[in-house]
């Protein structure tokens, strides 16, 4: 008997010896897109138990921002006219409705001619939760300076939620 065969044996030994979740999980690491969907998921759910501390601010109608009535979105940047920054920022936006059309118009606020930033924190105060409804606390993983101020990475309504 050669080397090869013995280790070819101890494989087929693994194999059938192997329980059920054994066999199941060797077929799952080796189908690929089973397995990046398998992470996906996990990464979702994780996600999801720690939803309280990603999102910027609670969904309750006390926290609506009246000031940002179905506005779009407010994407993180690091560039814009007035040049480049380290830290990611907004521009802060005022807003008028448009009777005729029947809509908000949104415009950048500028101050000297260059658009007003307001920078992204990371590991802010912000509202109040329970983590898994048990461990009370105010941090959340992103936010604005002021505790007022609020970041609508989709957008919003027409209720500010």
């Amino acid at each position: 008997m050669t080397a090869n065969t013995r280790t070819d044996d101890r494989d087929a030994e693994k194999y059938f010896t192997a329980s059920q979740w054994q066999l199941v999980w060797t077929r799952f690491k080796r189908n690929r897109p089973a397995f990046i969907g398998g992470c996906v998921l996990l990464f979702f759910v994780l996600l999801s138990l720690f939803a309280e501390f990603v999102a910027p601010y609670s969904g309750l109608s006390g926290e609506k921002d009246t000031k940002y009535l179905a506005g779009p979105p407010q994407i993180p940047m690091f560039c814009d006219d007035a040049g480049c920054s380290w830290r990611p920022f907004i521009h802060e936006a005022t807003h008028r409705y448009d009777v005729i059309a029947k809509s908000f118009e949104y415009k950048v606020k500028e101050r000297k001619g260059e658009p007003v930033r307001q920078y992204l924190h990371f590991f802010v105060e912000g509202g109040d939760y329970r983590l898994f409804g048990l461990i009370p606390a105010n941090i959340h993983l992103f936010g604005l300076e002021k505790p007022r101020d609020k970041i609508h990475v989709f957008g919003t309504d027409q209720s500010g939620l």
